[in-house]
């Protein structure tokens, strides 16, 4: 029962947000933000609270929820942390949404590569179960070129894989990446494109 109701707490505080006082002063943090600091692990660990993040949190919120937005552009100094926060909102909003697709495009595929590996994958792998959906293991367990969120269904998936894929179900969303270039993703109806 402790660990549902931890679950519960994550889960609520992950879509709605979370309250709370700093430096005597109370404070709201999205949902998005919480999870960020809370669960999505970087490489320095988990990112502490920022006034910075906190407004860019609070401007991305306001993005989404204005349906004449097309999204934001940051332009930050370098090691700001700005790759771990825009994988974070596209895994934040890929992995709870069904049947949505998400990108990533750089200045060539090894830079995509590295953005995915390094800003996706490995903070995906920390993540607490209660956060990871379903994904394709059929070509093992971590992610090459794309994170899908999709039930194994191959014969190389192993039988334990197998039967624990068909009590979940699976959001058939995905995160992938490519290159730069004007139609790589020409035609593609994108949840979250950074």
């Amino acid at each position: 029962s402790e660990l549902q109701s931890y679950r519960e707490r994550e889960w609520d505080r992950r879509i709605n947000g979370f309250w709370f006082y700093n430096n005597g002063k109370p404070v709201y943090i999205t949902g998005v933000h919480y999870f960020y600091m809370a669960h999505w692990f970087i490489d320095i660990g988990f990112p502490g609270f920022r006034i910075p993040n906190l407004h860019l949190f609070y401007f991305w919120q306001y993005c989404v929820e204005d349906p004449n937005c097309f999204g934001i552009v940051e332009v930050t100094r370098r090691r700001d942390g700005k790759s771990y926060r825009a994988a974070c909102i596209q895994y934040e909003a890929t992995s709870r949404t069904k049947r949505k697709h998400s990108g990533i495009q750089s200045k060539d595929e090894e830079s995509a590569q590295t953005f995915f590996d390094v800003h996706i994958v490995q903070p995906f792998t920390e993540l607490e179960l209660m956060f990871k959906p379903t994904i394709d293991t059929d070509k093992g367990d971590m992610p090459k070129k794309v994170l899908r969120m999709f039930k194994s269904s191959s014969k190389t998936a192993s039988l334990a894989v197998r039967d624990k894929n068909r009590k979940k179900k699976d959001l058939r969303s995905k995160i992938d990446y490519r290159a730069s270039g004007e139609k790589l993703y020409d035609g593609k109806k994108m949840l979250v494109y950074v």
